[in-house]
């Protein structure tokens, strides 16, 4: 990321910021540590941080989750189950109007982006929903839950599109 005349980025983890001419596209003197511990994604080749026009910069700390469970609680918090597999997941979980089927994004490593999948509950199995390469994100169920809409970068820039949940139709 460009700023200010610095560019940031990481190494080792290090967010680091360096002097950078813009005209010449050249660096000048030793990069400066700004932060450590930023997360990176390791398939995507970016790390999790940004800095807005005003010089304001976030970042997300730590290292690159190798997966999460999804649990089943009561009301009162006390766990009950556990619901599919271990995965990176990438948005929050949506249950479908029945609640029988959840829709959530899954990070994969290997390309760097987020599929859909739909998770049957009473077997406790998932389902690949999406497969583009591109980044698909953000699945929310139709009230009928007959369909799941999502975005995605599929076309260069973040869209939205909706599919039939278990139909071989492609998104629209």
């Amino acid at each position: 990321v460009f700023a200010d005349g610095y560019l940031l980025f990481t190494r080792n983890g290090f967010l680091v910021a360096q002097q950078f001419d813009p005209h010449t596209f050249e660096t000048s003197g030793e990069p400066t540590q700004i932060a450590s511990h930023v997360r990176s994604i390791g398939g995507a080749s970016y790390s999790l941080f940004d800095v807005s026009s005003a010089g304001a910069l976030i970042y997300q700390g730590g290292e690159a989750v190798e997966g999460a469970n999804l649990n089943w609680v009561d009301l009162k918090g006390t766990k009950t189950g556990q619901l599919a597999e271990m995965a990176q997941y990438d948005d929050p979980i949506h249950l479908s109007p029945d609640g029988t089927q959840a829709a959530v994004a899954i990070f994969d490593s290997r390309v760097g982006t987020p599929d859909i999948w739909v998770l049957d509950l009473k077997r406790n199995l998932r389902t690949r929903f999406t497969t583009d390469t591109a980044a698909d994100n953000n699945p929310l169920w139709s009230p009928d839950g007959k369909k799941i809409v999502f975005s995605s970068t599929r076309r260069g820039r973040v869209e939205l599109f909706i599919k039939s949940v278990g139909g071989s139709q492609p998104e629209e």
